[in-house]
């Protein structure tokens, strides 16, 4: 009388997976099935099991789940974040033991699992340096504005030849697979989505680092990744705003309500403490406001826009919609 169950790993490397499912979903079996190609499990079970079925993004690890599953509770939060942005989320790297040579390695070997089994294998792609240089662009520039156009100028600076169509294929593949992410621009006097540009980020920042190394200077795009992931492992809908010549760094959409977010490294003067809460304060609704910052201490503002420790927001969370 016990209900049977099913579970398939990377099912998208099963040929007809679909009959098989259809059949034993008529005999009633509970099924989950697991893949890493979100345009081939999108079509597919749109195709063969619509309306049959729920969808789960699976995430990195949270700062949460990497304190818990590396047994981090009582180790200085600085020590345990910095291998959190160094290493990243991936649940292998805690068999290493953050290992300065070894964890690089590890996380470089299964960045090259993916480029060449699910990007280059699949989609038969034969200008493998171009793909990886748009990688190594991506990477470079988590948390800037791109679109297709700059990016083929950017190439052409480099002496290297490719056009718009090509660049957007490319693209794709990567959204695909999960090593990025894109966030589109939504302008908030218009009301309306902007095609021209948008913010791509990666789904590990320890595959980030395993290919470009870690670099201090990019901490601001780091912080950034890092809040849009928590973010998206609570179920928002996000985008980039615009607001006349001003950006928002994230608006966050859940339940019919919406959340304003800047991120900030450090605060240091009040040049740069008037540049990030007058952004918010520009807005005019009702819906939270908040700075995101490594400071230690809070700032306060009349203006009802909320400064909150990015460790707080990391482990207890913004009060969430």
């Amino acid at each position: 009388d016990e209900n049977t169950v099913l579970l398939i790993d990377e099912i998208q490397e099963i040929k007809n997976w679909e009959l098989s499912i259809n059949s034993f979903l008529v005999e009633g079996m509970d099924i989950y099935i697991t893949g890493s190609n979100a345009h081939l499990l999108s079509s597919d079970l749109a195709t063969f099991l619509s309306g049959r079925y729920v969808e789960f993004e699976i995430y990195t690890l949270s700062f949460n789940e990497f304190i818990e599953l590396g047994n981090l509770k009582n180790e200085p939060i600085d020590e345990t974040f910095q291998k959190y942005i160094r290493f990243g989320g991936l649940p292998g790297i805690f068999h290493l033991d953050f290992h300065e040579i070894a964890t690089p390695q590890f996380l470089d070997a299964i960045y090259q699992t993916i480029l060449l089994k699910d990007i280059i294998s699949r989609n038969q792609i034969r200008n493998v340096d171009l793909l990886d240089n748009i990688a190594q662009f991506l990477f470079d520039n988590i948390g800037s504005l791109s679109n297709a156009n700059n990016i083929v100028k950017f190439f052409k600076n480099q002496q290297i030849k490719t056009n718009v169509p090509t660049i957007q294929t490319y693209l794709r593949y990567f959204l695909d697979v999960f090593i990025i992410h894109k966030i589109r621009q939504f302008d908030l006097k218009g009301k309306e989505y902007l095609e021209t540009n948008a913010k791509y980020f990666v789904g590990d920042l320890g595959l980030r680092h395993s290919i470009l190394g870690y670099k201090n200077e990019s901490i601001s795009g780091v912080l950034e990744n890092i809040v849009y992931l928590e973010l998206a492992r609570n179920d928002y809908k996000i985008s980039i705003g615009k607001l006349r010549n001003k950006e928002i760094d994230f608006i966050a959409e859940k339940n019919g309500e919406k959340i304003y977010i800047q991120v900030s490294y450090i605060m240091t003067d009040t040049k740069t403490i008037e540049r990030e809460f007058s952004v918010l304060e520009s807005i005019n609704d009702h819906f939270p406001k908040f700075v995101i910052s490594l400071d230690p201490l809070t700032v306060k503002r009349v203006s009802g826009v909320k400064h909150i420790k990015l460790y707080d927001f990391l482990i207890k969370g913004l009060p969430l919609i």
